[in-house]
């Protein structure tokens, strides 16, 4: 929620936020995009990179998905003040 000079509240508590909550909510359209140039006959990468990739890529964000459903915000703060002392 945005506070009244222009900062930002949380409207739940940090420890029933999970890091895949704040991923999803700024959801870009392509994690681990490979762009896409016109393909040229005369190389071979060009030619083959996305369909070479493309289980890699579905994997990883896989487990990265995961990960993030498995930490919360409140995990993420009490690293960093155990950090800073």
């Amino acid at each position: 929620m945005v506070g009244k000079s222009g900062g930002y509240g949380l409207a739940r508590s940090p420890k029933s936020i999970f890091l895949f909550d704040i991923f999803s909510a700024i959801n870009p359209t392509d994690h681990f995009a490979i762009h896409i140039y016109p393909k040229r006959k005369e190389c071979v990468v060009m030619c083959n990179i996305r369909e070479a990739m493309s289980d890699l890529l579905v994997g990883t964000y896989d487990v990265v998905c995961q990960d993030l459903s498995q930490t919360t915000l409140a995990d993420v703060v009490s690293k960093f003040r155990t950090m800073c002392g």
